[in-house]
């Protein structure tokens, strides 16, 4: 079975496996998609809540689809600490939930102020319903950064709160989901 450093690193080498330092390293073919109307960041009732898991997981289908996927969780590290800084909780619950391992790689974010981060994974096959808690978690922003790899094609989903970043295999793929889609994307000349 490959590992994920293997798949990581045969789809988006260079990069590390964290949304925004992908996208401000300029990774290929990024589409962020807004998870309610008019850019809302948060729901603050059922229906909205509803809205942002249907976005969510519509998004992921069309990433992921049926193919085996990894769940990958980026943790906060200093170099002079021993244990990583946990985003917005003081619990591992998805690390233990999904049985996600540290990869031995560190990816620094690039000041020397600033965090280095280690994802830690763990091969998953993407069924929504399954990780309906999780996603309800990373819109509310209580999860750190949250990303989902499909082993077949290198597609990203990366739920945040407010909405989702794709890097998608190809620009007419890209292409296609701002056409599905058009509404959920931002008026932001930059698509942020």
């Amino acid at each position: 079975m490959l590992d994920f450093d293997t798949i990581w690193n045969q789809f988006h080498n260079g990069h590390a496996p964290v949304a925004h330092l992908m996208r401000h390293a300029g990774a290929k073919h990024w589409v962020r998609f807004h998870s309610l109307p008019e850019s809302k960041r948060y729901a603050e009732n059922d229906d909205e809540v509803a809205v942002v898991l249907q976005r969510s997981r519509a998004m992921a289908d069309l990433v992921l689809g049926d193919a085996p996927a990894w769940l990958v969780q980026g943790r906060a590290e200093w170099p002079d600490m021993d244990e990583p800084i946990i985003e917005l909780s003081d619990s591992h619950a998805t690390i233990r939930e999904f049985g996600l391992q540290p990869s031995p790689h560190i990816y620094p974010e690039g000041d020397e102020d600033e965090p280095a981060w280690r994802p830690y994974a763990a091969r998953v096959q993407w069924v929504a319903d399954r990780f309906t808690p999780l996603l309800r978690r990373c819109a509310d922003d209580l999860e750190g950064p949250t990303l989902w790899i499909s082993e077949a094609t290198g597609g990203v989903f990366a739920p945040y709160d407010g909405g989702a970043d794709l890097f998608l295999p190809t620009a007419d793929e890209a292409s296609r989901a701002k056409a599905q889609w058009p509404d959920w994307l931002s008026s932001h000349p930059a698509g942020l």
